[in-house]
């Protein structure tokens, strides 16, 4: 008598029922729940890591030339990004020419500079000074 009326009373309490009565993925022995704790899938926070990252660098002269385009006759003789050090090109620079003439008037507020278009494949050392 007093079994039955322990099982009734338990069977009236919500969420609570027979291990033979539960189905689903909850009836698995390996049930675990679905989210685990914060502090089982992160230890630490991204901003504040123990060891810093580490970035590849190289110089110029050990990294492997990949160029694709060797019968490209437009880019003979140019420095691919800095990295072929077999075909470096040594560029020359008279120092006369930079120096300005007396006629050279300065730019000036207001007048506008006389540019000339050059094509993306006509710049020497492929554009770095």
């Amino acid at each position: 008598m007093a079994g039955k009326a322990i099982t009734n009373f338990l069977k009236k309490i919500p969420g609570l029922k027979a291990p033979w009565e539960i189905t689903g993925p909850a009836a698995s022995i390996e049930h675990l729940s679905p989210t685990p704790p914060a502090t089982e899938y992160r230890k630490r926070a991204p901003g504040s890591q123990i060891h810093r990252a580490r970035v590849p660098q190289a110089t110029p002269d050990t990294v492997y030339d990949i160029t694709f385009y060797n019968r490209d006759v437009r880019r003979q003789g140019q420095l691919v990004g800095g990295t072929n050090r077999k075909r470096l090109v040594k560029y020359e620079v008279d120092p006369k020419e930079n120096q300005l003439q007396a006629s050279d008037v300065p730019p000036t507020m207001g007048q506008p500079t006389r540019w000339t278009r050059k094509p993306l494949l006509e710049y020497d050392n492929n554009g770095y000074t």
